[in-house]
């Protein structure tokens, strides 16, 4: 819907309100007679208003202060008790809890829809997953959530103790500087959301609190939007108007200009006291209008006490930055955060803004400003400099061109990551595949590195972010390749530290995956050490970077990994409690471990918490919960229960083709689901899941990687087992096996079966006197390869 057709509605709407609500409806109808989609957006509009008093209307803010109400003090949920009121919004009341385990005393704000409220049940389920996964000092946490008595979904989040930025900027007397400083905390911090694929949309003053160490954080993701999800119908939004993008007010497709518009009428409200735009006395539907049709007036130092004490140029700038965050159409704003964020930063340095490039003489005058002092100097001193002061200017020009190129690098790069989200965000609307995402990401990948082949340090915030897309899909591979890409030019190009670090890590992940344990090691190492430099600010990154620590370790020391993943599990729980996402992985991770111990019954019940986790927290559809799923099933597997483990691998795998497509961890699940099935004697059903699962594991994981190797040689026992010669797969096996101890006893293990199934006694033998070589390097998690040898000895008469 465009401005014109929504000042017709607000006409119409706005008369309507001024009749009795029993007459309103017919009123509509007679006056849209011809115009179906008139008729229709005003009806559902107005009973949408009717119904809701919070759409388009402040909201009780959520200041971090409790207020007591005695009908709900002291009730429990989960876990929590209500110790009063924090707030109410459109998603629900806010209350203040606390709780006690084993003397771990901890509070939080609980989040609970009303009953009778299945219309929000969904966003505010897709709230609690996106909440889960964003880890940034700028952002409430997730501790804990499930489903109350009554049916009704709840969670626990991080308890701010502070105020919004507004009231907190009135009361510490904050200056222009200080205003601009707390705003670009909380612009880094959705940034980061944006990197997740995650839109805010509801960016305001009573979102942005400060806590009590004067830092700012983000909360009420109530209305986000994650974009690598498929579209879905939404209706109106329960949007606070005066700061809301005028695409989130007309329906049309939002991305990230939409949180550029709501930082910017943050920003504004800090230095003039108001929003941009003044609805005080509007009727909601002539305020959207109003939304569509007023430019936000400038700047007015004159009006504003913070204004005034600001330098004129520093006002001038900022003005220029905030009318064009503030554009009505979103592509004539800045197209991410990270450029309003520079050109802010540019406004307290007093460096040329971009916004303002276009002002005839700017950059000059601004040059000029900028070496004010030599200039001053070198005129006093004789007028024989004259010619001097010629080479000066035609040196200062050429300064100027050359920040006009860099500015131009810089726009591209800003499309360039706009058209990322976007890309993404179109597939994800059109209800594409994931093979179609990840068609659109190699597109948009191969975009960026020529984009960028001349520029690594602007790349490296984009690559890590599309580093850490492959590896959350399971393409490791292409996950290696941008890392890697990323630290090798972004290190020679002074990329930023801190960024370098996450991909060190984030490449030791994905390496660990692949079997590259030596690499992944020393990558882990440079990234803890940059950490460790500052562990107060990166305690968080630390404690989770021993999961990574912890399989490495596994290999070697496995009994050393299952102590190190209960310190940082003990860690955890201490900051973050022991009901979200990051808990439920290092539940599982010990269970892994565990199993590799040879300690199953430890395994399932480590295990059984991390499902515990996701369940409670209704993250039971993620890749994390379908890895549990699979693990568990393994360990059943384990343990002799083939008939049990197999309809757990089945669903798994349905539910990750459905989620993910093709990937590494599609390739695990294949293979293991394919063993289970020649355990149960059912090989032609194994065969076609096993050579699916050589295939991808070899496109995602690698030739020779460990993934690779075990399907080959599940692959060759498929072959014997349906009559057929599995010496093919079984040699390819070996030969790829390299120098991966258990990859070299699963291959020896089916070649050694496949040659005594073919009539070959003596070289059957051979492949396994190699295999049992090797046993003792996997110390107990080799037994059940050691009985797997045996079985074909026994079987062949060897």
């Amino acid at each position: 819907m465009d401005a014109a057709q929504w000042k017709r509605l607000s006409a119409l709407l706005d008369e309507a309100l001024e009749l009795p609500e029993e007459a309103r409806l017919d009123f509509i109808d007679a006056q849209t007679r011809g115009d179906e989609d008139l008729r229709r957006s005003a009806r559902e509009m107005l009973q949408r208003m009717q119904k809701s008093a919070d759409f388009l209307e402040n909201r009780l803010p959520f200041d971090g202060q409790s207020r007591t109400i005695p009908d709900n003090l002291g009730q429990r949920v989960g876990a929590w008790r209500i110790d009063g009121l924090i707030g109410r919004g459109g998603m629900g009341a806010v209350y203040a809890v606390s709780r006690q385990d084993s003397g771990f005393e901890q509070h939080g704000a609980l989040k609970r829809l009303p009953e009778g409220s299945d219309e929000g049940r969904w966003r505010f389920e897709a709230e609690r997953q996106i909440l889960a996964r964003l880890d940034h000092p700028g952002l409430a946490r997730v501790y804990d959530g499930g489903v109350d008595a009554g049916g009704q979904p709840w969670m626990v989040i991080e308890r701010i103790e502070g105020g919004p930025i507004d009231t907190w900027c009135r009361d510490h007397a904050a200056d222009f500087s200080k205003r601009i400083h707390k705003a670009l905390e909380a612009i880094e911090a959705v940034a980061f959301a944006h990197k997740a694929l995650v839109l805010h949309r509801d960016l305001k003053p009573a979102n942005v609190l400060i806590d009590a160490s004067g830092r700012a954080r983000v909360i009420d993701f109530g209305i986000a939007k994650q974009m690598d999800l498929s579209a879905r119908t939404e209706g109106l939004l329960p949007l606070s108007a005066p700061y809301a993008a005028p695409e989130l007010l007309t329906g049309e497709p939002v991305g990230p200009p939409c949180d550029v518009y709501g930082a910017a009428a943050l920003l504004y409200e800090l230095m003039m006291g108001k929003p941009p735009i003044s609805l005080e006395g509007v009727p909601v539907a002539l305020g959207v209008g109003r939304i569509l049709d007023t430019v936000p007036a400038p700047l007015n130092a004159a009006a504003s006490p913070v204004l005034a004490t600001a330098r004129t140029r520093q006002v001038a700038d900022l003005n220029a930055v905030l009318q064009k965050a503030l554009r009505k159409p979103p592509g004539d704003r800045y197209a991410t955060l990270e450029a309003l964020a520079e050109d802010l930063r540019r406004v307290l340095s007093g460096d040329g803004v971009e916004a303002r490039a276009g002002e005839n003489g700017y950059r000059l005058r601004r040059q000029l400003w900028q070496w004010r002092w030599p200039v001053a100097a070198a005129a006093a001193i004789m007028l024989s400099l004259t010619a001097g002061l010629v080479t000066t200017l035609w040196q200062r020009n050429e300064a100027v061109a050359a920040r006009d190129a860099a500015l131009a690098e810089e726009t591209r790069g800003d499309a360039v990551r706009q058209s990322l989200y976007l890309l993404l965000g179109e597939s994800a609307e059109a209800g594409g595949t994931d093979a179609t995402g990840r068609e659109v990401l190699q597109r948009a990948t191969s975009r960026i590195r020529q984009q960028y082949v001349n520029n690594p340090a602007e790349a490296a915030p984009l690559l890590h972010a599309l580093g850490e897309l492959y590896f959350f899909m399971g393409d490791y591979e292409e996950a290696i390749s941008v890392l890697r890409t990323l630290i090798l030019t972004g290190e020679e190009a002074g990329a930023p530290p801190d960024t370098l670090a996450l991909a060190r890590f984030d490449l030791a992940q994905s390496l660990v995956r692949t079997g590259g344990m030596e690499e992944a090691a020393d990558l882990l190492r440079q990234a803890q050490a940059f950490w460790s430099a500052d562990p107060s600010k990166w305690r968080i990154r630390l404690i989770d970077s021993r999961l990574v620590e912890a399989q490495i370790l596994r290999a070697a020391d496995p009994a050393a990994a299952a102590r190190l993943l209960e310190t940082a599990l003990a860690d955890h729980i201490a900051l973050h409690g022991s009901a979200n996402r990051q808990a439920g992985v290092f539940q599982n991770n010990l269970g892994v471990t565990l199993q590799t111990m040879g300690d199953l019954n430890g395994a399932r019940q480590a295990m059984e918490a991390a499902w515990e986790i996701w369940r409670t927290t209704g993250l039971s559809e993620t890749p994390d919960a379908l890895n549990t799923a699979n693990n568990l099933a393994a360990v059943e597997m384990l343990q002799g229960r083939a008939e049990v483990a197999a309809p757990l691998f089945a669903e798994a795998l349905r539910l990750r083709r459905n989620l993910f497509g093709p990937s590494a961890a599609t390739a695990a699940l294949l293979n293991n689901y394919g063993k289970v099935l020649l355990q149960l004697e059912r090989p032609a059903e194994a065969r076609p899941l096993l050579a699916e699962a050589v295939d991808m594991a070899a496109r995602y994981s690698g030739p020779g990687s460990l993934l690779h190797v075990a399907a080959l040689s599940g692959l060759s026992e498929a072959e014997v087992a349906n009559g057929a010669s599995g010496e093919a797969p079984a040699e390819q096996a070996v030969r790829l096996a390299g120098e991966n101890p258990a990859a070299r006893v699963m291959a020896n293990i089916a070649h050694g079966r496949a040659l005594a199934d073919a009539g070959k006694p003596d070289q059957a033998r051979e492949a396994l006197a190699h295999a049992e070589t090797d046993l003792p390097a996997l110390g107990p998690s080799g037994a059940r390869l050691q009985q797997a040898a045996e079985d074909v000895r026994k079987k062949y008469g060897l």
